[in-house]
């Protein structure tokens, strides 16, 4: 299973190249959103996207931000501020919910590569 970061979901929703090339990548694979993809895909959307945006999410395994996820992300936070690196606090929870369930990210930023133990399938 791999886990799809809110990028690869709004290319392949907006079926742009990097979209198609996402859905040729993960063809054979079963898929995964974060909770917190789910928000960040919704709350951008315009009004009349979002039946399309849901009928894409019914498909796909949504894992939840819980105790585990939260936890491992204050040590993901702590080791990237040690190391004097920032990324957004989204993205934060996502990398902690990959990490707490065993899953690579498959992103079209490259953010997520400064997050150790966390495997990023990059897509450009």
């Amino acid at each position: 299973m791999i886990a799809l970061d809110s990028s690869a979901i709004i290319d392949i929703l907006a079926g742009t190249k990097k979209g198609e090339q996402i859905k040729k990548k993960v063809s054979e694979e079963a898929l995964a959103v974060t909770s917190i993809s789910v928000n960040e895909v919704l709350i951008g959307a315009k009004e009349r996207e979002r039946n399309k945006i849901h009928e894409f999410f019914e498909n796909l395994d949504i894992l939840s931000f819980d105790a585990a996820s939260a936890f491992k992300s204050v040590g993901i936070e702590e080791s990237l501020s040690k190391r004097g690196t920032k990324i957004g606090k989204m993205d934060i929870f996502i990398a902690s919910i990959c990490l707490v369930n065993n899953l690579p990210i498959l992103t079209s930023d490259n953010h997520f590569k400064f997050v150790n133990e966390l495997k990023v399938i990059s897509v450009k």
